[in-house]
């Protein structure tokens, strides 16, 4: 059964600018029920949110939505079809899972300018329920959410953004230009870093997901070879996404890198898709 979001709303009041998006010191922070969402770094895209006073061992979902976009839930969405294909055309909503006690989740504002819902839902009974809800007005830089870390491609800790910053030492001469870091940044991740075959032949979960791990293990699938390409590429201050989308027909991320004015394809993953040169159709962005 389908239910749609409609709820009683918290309103956050933000002020936008012809050069940027910013909340007053009265709505930098904004409680409502169990969501606590801090827009003290919306003018670079982003938002940090946190679940305060969550049921334990109850699952949440975070749904950003952008001017008008209607996201269903239900409780059969992976055998129901229809809501498969309805969830497909929705390209202006996107979904996160947090958990009880989460705290600074750095969610992304990409989707462009204008105005965002955030709603929280939480798992009753087997189905999604909406539960509180904030609003956010953006007026930025498209360009810039694609410098931040956040929840897909997080290296915002000290330690991890410490050891990237190393390593990117020894990969990018000084004064390159963007295209020529690119092409060794892709030399590098070819050489020291591996796609986890194993764990792709198994349809397994792969052991090692995040930025942290794969700069200490050096090996995981698609997605983790994407977002730690992405980090790379943020860090030098070129302007990045790692896309999740098919390609062949089969699930895989990969990475869009904005060079010369527009987004160019780059997948380090692509030693495995030599043999046929897939199409690729790209579904979300962080």
């Amino acid at each position: 059964m389908k239910k749609a979001i409609a709820l009683a709303l918290c309103f956050v009041l933000l002020i936008s600018s012809s050069t940027g998006a910013f909340a007053t010191a009265e709505t930098d922070k904004k409680t409502c029920g169990t969501i606590s969402v801090d827009f003290s770094k919306l003018e670079q895209g982003i938002i940090l949110v946190s679940l305060e006073n969550a049921v334990e061992y109850r699952r949440y979902k975070l749904v950003v939505e952008k001017e008008g976009a209607v996201y269903y839930y239900d409780e059969e969405e992976n055998e129901n079809p229809e809501l498969k294909n309805a969830r497909s055309e929705m390209v202006f909503v996107y979904f996160y899972d947090l958990y009880p006690g989460q705290k600074d989740a750095i969610i992304p504002l990409q989707m462009g300018n204008g105005a965002y819902r955030i709603t929280l839902a939480e798992q009753i009974d087997g189905q999604y329920e909406p539960a509180d809800r904030v609003y956010a007005n953006l007026n930025i830089d498209p360009m810039i959410v694609w410098l931040q870390p956040n929840i897909k491609v997080n290296y915002s800790s000290a330690a991890v953004k410490a050891d990237l910053k190393r390593e990117l030492k020894w990969v990018v001469l000084p004064g390159a230009t963007d295209k020529k870091k690119l092409e060794s940044l892709a030399n590098h991740m070819e050489h020291q870093f591996a796609y986890d075959f194993i764990a792709a032949d198994k349809r397994e979960a792969p052991e090692y997901t995040d930025v942290g791990d794969m700069i200490k293990h050096r090996i995981g699938l698609c997605e983790a070879l994407s977002a730690t390409t992405v980090a790379f590429l943020r860090l030098m201050g070129i302007p990045a996404r790692l896309v999740i989308g098919r390609v062949g027909g089969g699930a895989h991320a990969w990475v869009e890198v904005y060079i010369n004015g527009e987004f160019v394809i780059y997948d380090p993953s692509y030693r495995e898709y030599k043999q046929h040169l897939p199409s690729y159709h790209p579904e979300r962005y962080y």
